[in-house]
């Protein structure tokens, strides 16, 4: 089951909300949000400790980076915003989609994000294009809606970003340069920066270079703070190692062929649309008998509260990794998607505002 002992992501619109408020009261500085993909908790609470504030957040079920980013934008839960990963259906009757190619974002009437709530108190609110300006699609526009959108240079997504050793210093000159683009402006800012290192991690796992990029941003927000300006960062996941399972795929492609299911999910937690035609249960059955331990078979409304949009997105039956083996793309060493700790613990930090 999904562990709740944590303040979540949906709660990250409130704290920046409250950070927004109180420069209302106090000096009028302009605030920063990085948007940093793929850190678990464990590896900054090593490196982020000059921070004025470092907190142990949880990640959403599913933790894929199209749910996560949604929650913290805006603030609601998956089965509120229905962003619930990266391939599902839509609605009960359409063909799968992939949402980062997809030119429809789902919003619901009168979404707002953390864009609007700067605005509301005076803040101009801009997002840089940085690492989602590799993606065209509804999913972008919703997450951004709000924002002044300013173009600027990829970092992780840039050519062989994520298949060479990472230049370190080049990516941390790279976060600089986005944040004297941001303090340029006349106006008092409300800024957010995307930096897809997740992109990078799922290639490398978290190498020296990982560790070193981290503590080249803490070292970076330091300096920016000492020059009055306040930034935040939180991530949306962890990832872990992750080694495909040859025996899983071939299985899992017979049964569906068998059955006449799809799949959908992403990552380490799958679905399966069951037809009308077939016995859920029986299908259920049949998973259980010839899974392996570390797969759990589960029932969506084991992780999903019932609504008519879960149902149509979230196919009836879950497959969710426990560990390492399960299914994985060509070249990925790690992935995220599950409920392993090192998936679910991820950080919220703040520089600036003092201890």
């Amino acid at each position: 089951m999904i562990p709740d002992l944590l303040p979540d992501l949906t709660r990250i619109r409130g704290w920046v909300r409250d950070l927004i408020a109180a420069q209302d009261c106090a000096r009028k500085k302009s605030i920063v949000l990085l948007a940093v993909d793929g850190i678990r908790y464990a590896d900054v609470e090593r490196h982020w400790r000059a921070a004025d504030r470092l907190q142990r957040i949880a990640s959403v079920f599913p933790t894929t980076s199209s749910s996560c980013w949604l929650s913290a934008m805006t603030g609601d839960g998956v089965e509120r915003h229905g962003c619930v990963g990266v391939v599902f259906r839509p609605h009960t009757t359409s063909e799968m989609i992939n949402v980062f190619t997809h030119p429809e974002g789902f919003a619901r009437e009168g979404e707002q994000t953390l864009f609007h709530d700067a605005a509301q108190h005076g803040l101009t609110p801009v997002a840089l294009s940085s690492d989602l300006g590799a993606i065209d699609c509804g999913w972008r526009d919703r997450l951004l809606n709000g924002a002044y959108i300013t173009p600027s240079p990829l970092h992780f997504h840039a050519p062989c970003g994520a298949d060479t050793p990472m230049d370190v210093d080049g990516f941390i000159d790279r976060l600089n340069s986005d944040l004297e683009r941001i303090v340029a402006r006349s106006e008092r800012v409300f800024g957010w920066i995307f930096l897809d290192i997740d992109r990078y991690i799922h290639r490398h796992g978290y190498d020296r270079a990982v560790g070193r990029y981290l503590l080249g941003l803490n070292r970076l927000a330091c300096e920016w703070a000492k020059k009055g300006l306040i930034i935040a960062a939180h991530s949306d996941h962890g990832l872990v190692e992750t080694i495909h399972s040859p025996t899983l795929e071939h299985y899992l492609d017979q049964i569906i062929k068998r059955y006449g299911l799809e799949m959908g999910g992403a990552g380490r937690t799958r679905w399966l649309y069951v037809p009308q035609s077939v016995n859920t249960l029986a299908i259920m059955n049949e998973l259980a008998a010839n899974m392996p331990e570390h797969v759990e078979v589960a029932k969506r409304s084991d992780y999903f509260a019932p609504s008519e949009q879960i149902a149509a997105r979230v196919g009836e039956v879950l497959l969710i990794a426990r560990s390492k083996r399960f299914l994985a793309e060509p070249g990925v060493l790690f992935d995220h998607g599950s409920l392993t700790k090192d998936e679910w613990d991820i950080p919220f930090a703040v520089w600036g505002v003092g201890r």
